[in-house]
């Protein structure tokens, strides 16, 4: 029987090599430093990536894929009809290599289904009798307290891999980087209120107050509000802008990826939850303020160093069923994080003062 170790050896004269993770914005940010590993192992090589709608914005800023294969993730949008005609496609190439990063049950089954000469994943998730034919060679990695990049790295390096140092490489079109320079002066502030999972937001009042400061305390700093076009996102960002009541600070939902990370890239800092346009700051190399919910994934998600600060809250809804929070819309946890704190960490990250001016109750349409 062949050795995992030797998987890298084994393939690496494959002419046309899938990778099947259709994952969200985050995801897909975190997917990129095992692309370019595969993208130098197998130079003279096809690579294929089967990706959601966001994250196919997301390779096409890298441009580490020769080729992608786009799947829309809502069960609403995604038919039986769409899955089995791309599966098709996919199984007529006859690649010599796929490559699961994930332990999802539908996405080992599409790779049983594409059949590909030699087939790569991790081991985890739900135990099935019909999981090593659906994938043979799997590995596992136990990497706590790495970043999710890195422990997809490692899987490849488990696998016979040697690894080169971490590259996202995105990159921003001179295109989106005329627009931004449009939009905002250099060094202004992104902020990022939502989050895919309403449970991991900082609720409006917060951000009120905290964009408030910001403004109170540096007057000339152009602050930028960004959302996506999703419907519960958008209500949230007008009873923002609303209570903010400030038409120095820019709102704008529905952006492009490339131009969501153009207006990252030309920013001082990153402020928001666990969510993709923090991935994408950190990939950019802008420095982040971020807040997240305490629990047994986290450590993944979070980034280190000094450009990054994280407000950490224990939360007793975490793996349960019920959570105690959902009907009240915002976390409990993340409500006791104090926009005066947070100030404070953006002080530090921006080079500012270290006293904090309270804002200014002249403010017009203060609520």
């Amino acid at each position: 029987m062949n050795s995992i170790r030797q998987f890298a050896e084994r393939t690496k004269l494959a002419k046309r090599v899938l990778v099947l993770d259709p994952g969200a914005l985050g995801d897909t940010i975190h997917l990129l430093p095992a692309l370019w590993e595969l993208r130098r192992h197998y130079a003279e090589a096809e690579l294929h990536v089967l990706s959601s709608p966001v994250g196919a914005q997301v390779i096409s800023l890298s441009q580490c894929a020769h080729r992608q294969w786009i799947l829309d993730q809502s069960k609403a949008r995604r038919t039986l009809m769409d899955q089995v005609r791309m599966l098709r496609a996919l199984r007529k190439l006859q690649f010599e290599v796929s490559i699961n990063f994930g332990v999802n049950d539908r996405i080992l089954i599409y790779a049983g289904l594409i059949r590909a000469k030699h087939r790569l994943g991790q081991l985890g998730g739900r135990h099935h009798f019909w999981g090593n034919w659906c994938i043979p060679d799997r590995t596992h990695v136990h990497t706590p307290g790495l970043p999710i990049y890195e422990t997809r790295r490692q899987m490849l390096a488990s696998a016979g891999f040697d690894l080169a140092p971490v590259k996202f490489g995105l990159a921003v079109t001179s295109d989106d980087e005329r627009w931004a320079a449009a939009q905002i002066p250099s060094a202004s502030l992104h902020l990022s209120p939502n989050s895919l999972v309403a449970l991991k937001e900082w609720p409006v009042t917060q951000w009120v107050t905290l964009i408030r400061l910001i403004r109170s305390n540096h007057p000339l700093l152009k602050l930028v509000v960004t959302g996506t076009s999703d419907e519960r996102e958008k209500v949230r960002l007008e009873e923002i802008r609303k209570r903010v009541g400030d038409a120095a600070v820019l709102f704008s939902s529905n952006l492009s990826i490339s131009r969501l990370a153009a207006l990252i890239a030309r920013s001082k800092l990153h402020i928001g939850p666990d969510s993709g346009p923090l991935h994408m700051a950190v990939a950019l190399g802008t420095p982040t303020v971020s807040f997240f919910r305490d629990n047994p994934g986290m450590q993944g998600w979070l980034h280190a160093g000094e450009l990054n600060k994280a407000f950490i809250k224990p939360c007793v809804c975490v793996n349960q069923r019920m959570a105690a929070c959902e009907g009240l819309g915002e976390p409990a946890c993340l409500s006791s994080i104090r926009p005066e704190e947070v100030f404070v960490a953006v002080q530090k990250l921006i080079g500012g003062k270290s006293e904090v001016q309270s804002p200014r109750s002249s403010r017009p349409n203060q609520q």
